[in-house]
């Protein structure tokens, strides 16, 4: 249920108004495209990963129980590479988004801060109150 209220809001709120506006933003669209297609590799990639390694264990127990060095053996040395891989794949995605999503993601939200008159303490960059350090 819409009130007049909260329809008068919707149609002259500054905040309400650009971000529908960044909903149809090229630029958005790019970066939204980014972030699905990258997760979605990485999450396959991943789960295929898991999959293998459940399979192994579950049909192949001959090969998972194969001695490598003393006691480990190829399931438990599986079953290590899936923390490693975990984590190898959290550091992939956190030097992704570094270089590919923030960049873009800091631009449309500074255009966007700066377009809704957002106070310069909130906005992204450098701080010249604080000596231009960025934080």
């Amino acid at each position: 249920m819409v009130t007049k209220s909260s329809s008068y809001r919707r149609k002259n709120d500054l905040h309400y108004v650009h971000y529908v506006a960044l909903g149809r933003d090229k630029r958005f669209s790019r970066l939204q495209k980014r972030f699905t297609l990258f997760s979605f590799a990485i999450m396959t990639t991943f789960f295929s990963w898991y999959c293998l390694y459940v399979a192994m264990s579950a049909f192949a127990r001959d090969f998972m129980d194969r001695r490598l060095i003393g006691n480990v053996n190829v399931g438990l040395v599986f079953g290590v590479l899936e923390f490693a891989s975990t984590f190898a794949f959290a550091g992939f995605y956190a030097h992704y988004a570094r270089t590919s999503l923030d960049p873009l993601a800091d631009r449309i939200r500074a255009e966007i801060d700066a377009a809704v008159g957002a106070p310069r303490s909130l906005r992204p960059g450098p701080r010249p109150e604080l000596g231009n350090k960025k934080w």
